[in-house]
């Protein structure tokens, strides 16, 4: 397509929406941000999530100009980092991971504390915690702070060159996104940012955290898995610029025979690293 609408395929109808839409018209839930504190109604959430995506949006805009292979410096890395931690812990798929997070560890394992501006000292009682930990609102907040914290713990031992942007030799312009965009190597396991993965940001340009042989030049064979697997593990929508590319993959993964699960085809996706 010439302009920013994408065709979308919803796994749960197994259909194509009648008609183009934009990504802000897809990936987007209604109320989800929006909230009732007390007797105050409040959106201050989707307020931070602008402010994020205006930050981002000049850095990304600026790598998706530049053609793969693309080395990174630090500070590049650094906001890479943080685009993935937040477009991950965002995606529905982790709304129960965020609930439960937040429930099971201690307000210090959050990295929160409630200070008493009166009395700095005194200690804020246990109820007080468990009320605002409670909230629908702090529960969808900490998965910016979830993002963030796991950042700054990771900072220390961030190895550069294991991260890196690269594009396909063909294919060019019909690269697919799903709901579920972030491909990880192995199962999570609690720290996004620990994790060799895979993620792409365009048409043409992918994220690698690969620890192995470095992505240079890609296969257009490559590039399919890369969009295999953001079909097979999409929660409900998937989305591209060209419907008959999209067709012809969903018809590939109905094929009894192939046997394509999300973790074989993760597998081989991986192993063009080694």
């Amino acid at each position: 397509m010439d302009d920013d609408r994408l065709h979308v395929y919803d796994k749960t109808t197994g259909m194509f929406w009648k008609e183009p839409a934009s990504p802000k018209q897809i990936f987007w839930r209604e109320d989800q941000n929006t909230f009732q504190i007390g007797d105050v109604k409040t959106d201050f959430l989707e307020g931070i999530y602008s402010r994020i995506d205006d930050e981002t949006a000049p850095f990304h805009a600026l790598l998706v100009k530049k053609p793969g292979p693309i080395s990174l410096t630090l500070e590049e890395v650094v906001q890479l980092l943080r685009f993935v931690t937040i477009s991950y812990y965002r995606v529905p798929l982790n709304d129960q991971f965020i609930k439960d997070y937040v429930s099971s560890h201690s307000p210090q394992k959050l990295g929160f504390k409630i200070i008493n501006k009166d009395s700095p000292d005194e200690a804020v009682p246990a109820d007080i915690y468990e009320k605002i930990m409670g909230e629908p609102a702090f529960v969808e907040s900490y998965r910016i702070s979830k993002a963030l914290l796991e950042l700054l713990a990771y900072a220390e031992n961030l190895v550069v060159d294991d991260w890196s942007v690269a594009a396909p030799t063909a294919l060019n312009g019909i690269g697919l996104i799903g709901d579920n965009p972030v491909i990880l190597k192995q199962g999570f396991a609690g720290y996004i940012v620990l994790h060799e993965l895979i993620m792409p940001i365009s048409k043409h340009h992918i994220i690698y955290h690969v620890k192995g042989k470095k992505p240079v030049q890609l296969s257009p064979e490559h590039k399919l898995k890369v969009d295999l697997c953001q079909i097979l593990q999409a929660q409900q929508y998937v989305c591209g610029s060209n419907r008959e590319y999209m067709q012809t993959l969903i018809n590939y993964l109905a094929i009894p025979e192939n046997n394509l699960t999300i973790e074989r085809v993760t597998n081989d996706l991986f192993n063009d690293f080694k």
